[in-house]
């Protein structure tokens, strides 16, 4: 197959196959499959790394010009939340029009990072985002996003005994 834009396309023409390198097809709704490059999901997830690296890069810095009297756990939930949206804005489609995106991922560390307060302003502003998406996995989104705060959670009173990790204590 030929890959002029990171997808393969086959296209049905009077009943036998064809293979079409034109850009826009799929739009139509000529397509009668549609699958990502090798090249194209590795890219989706190299994108979805750097936003994981601005993270860390956004968090350290909160650690040291964040008050240290409840409003880090605000500004840490806020972090993780618009980190989650960022993911669900741009996720990783797969040919079966799956979309994956890194959202469980910040919903579970907003926890181990920030104690509660993270964990349900994050939940809150993805599952609210998550809603406004709509569709049919609505439903499906809200709850792994329910399911992996609860495991962070549970992961961050189990672990650290309730202290959210700071530099001193990791």
């Amino acid at each position: 197959m030929i890959a002029s834009t990171g997808i393969y396309a086959n296209f049905i023409d009077q009943g036998e196959r064809k293979e079409s390198r034109h850009r826009y097809a799929w739009l139509r709704g000529e397509c009668a499959s549609v699958s990502y490059a090798p090249s194209q999901i590795f890219l989706s997830l190299l994108h979805n790394a750097g936003l994981m690296a601005l993270v860390v890069m956004a968090y350290s810095t909160l650690l040291r010009h964040a008050p240290k009297i409840g409003g880090r756990g605000v500004m840490i939930g806020v972090l993780f939340g618009l980190a989650g949206v960022l993911s669900m804005a741009d996720p990783i489609r797969t040919p079966e029009g799956i979309q994956l995106d890194s959202r469980t991922v910040m919903a579970a560390l907003a926890a181990p990072f920030g104690g509660l307060v993270a964990t349900l302003i994050a939940a809150f502003i993805m599952g609210v985002f998550r809603i406004v998406q709509g569709g049919a996995g609505v439903v499906t989104g809200l709850a792994a996003i329910a399911m992996a705060s609860t495991i962070g959670y549970a992961f961050y009173r189990i672990w650290r005994g309730g202290a959210p990790p700071t530099p001193s204590n990791c």
